[in-house]
């Protein structure tokens, strides 16, 4: 039997060097983190984002902080991905539901 050679995984994603992370990994600059964070709300493996365990730590500490300040969610609890820049009129609009008035229900039925 011939073992087949297996092939690299191609990472779609840009890749971002270490030294990029430590000048621009700010609490502040949330559409640069959000580049580490999975669709549930979860940190990206350091073998996915292939940077050094400095960079890494910095990366959680910062999100840690934009979350702690409310810039970032902490999950996504059951509604769709986090979406950097997205205006809560189309937030709102993702979750439309439509109101019934009944004035019926509420009369006074008590008897005289």
């Amino acid at each position: 039997m011939q073992r087949q050679m297996q092939k690299p995984r191609q990472n779609n994603k840009a890749e971002i060097t270490t030294g990029e992370v430590l000048k621009k990994a700010d609490f502040r600059n949330v559409r640069f983190l959000a580049q580490f964070i999975t669709e549930a709300g979860i940190l990206v493996k350091r073998k996915q984002t292939s940077i050094s365990a400095k960079a890494q730590r910095k990366i959680a500490r910062e999100i840690k902080t934009a979350r702690a300040f409310g810039l970032m969610p902490f999950t996504t609890m059951g509604t769709k991905a986090f979406a950097f820049g997205r205006t809560m009129e189309n937030r709102d609009q993702d979750f439309e539901y439509e109101v019934v008035e009944d004035d019926d229900e509420y009369e006074d039925n008590t008897p005289e």
